[in-house]
């Protein structure tokens, strides 16, 4: 019968520059999903609506939130937990989601904050919340992804 070896699940330093960077973004997104819940932290939160500009929640008294708008910032962090697995997935979570969220700084621009296209509640301090964690994100990717390379492997170059 084959044994198998004993791991210390209390080492997690295994992980690269690429997939800790990752796991703190997911972290984020999963605390901005949960406050959105938590009464106190969202002001107004027994107005909150599944979606659109009529939910009247405001986390910190300044971002407009709704249940879909809390629920994608979950998934967005446990996407994110799924991806801090490997250094490849670790790479796209942080570059896909940068063009998601500045997607959603875009959208958040271009919808009339009463429109009923607003499916999420954009507003100002959400639109740039949006584009910083954009940028967070790509810096952390830019700046983790090298340091993440096996010793003595070097970077790709693309093909033009």
């Amino acid at each position: 019968m084959a044994t198998i070896p004993a791991v210390d699940v209390t080492d997690f330093d295994i992980r690269t520059p690429l997939q800790r960077g990752t796991a703190v973004a997911a972290v984020v997104f999963a605390v901005l999903g949960v406050l959105g819940f938590v009464p106190g932290l969202t002001q107004g939160l027994e107005s909150i609506e599944f979606f659109g500009p009529a939910s009247g929640a405001f986390l910190f008294g300044v971002f407009h939130v709704s249940v879909l708008l809390n629920l994608l910032y979950l998934a967005f962090g446990l996407v994110g937990a799924l991806s801090a697995r490997s250094v490849r997935g670790s790479a796209l979570y942080l570059a896909g989601g940068s063009v998601l969220l500045v997607l959603l700084w875009v959208y958040g621009l271009m919808v009339a904050e009463d429109s009923s296209a607003n499916v999420f509640p954009t507003d100002v301090p959400g639109n740039w919340l949006h584009l910083l964690l954009a940028i967070a994100m790509t810096g952390l990717c830019l700046v983790t992804a090298k340091r993440s390379l096996p010793p003595g492997a070097a970077p790709v170059e693309p093909e033009l």
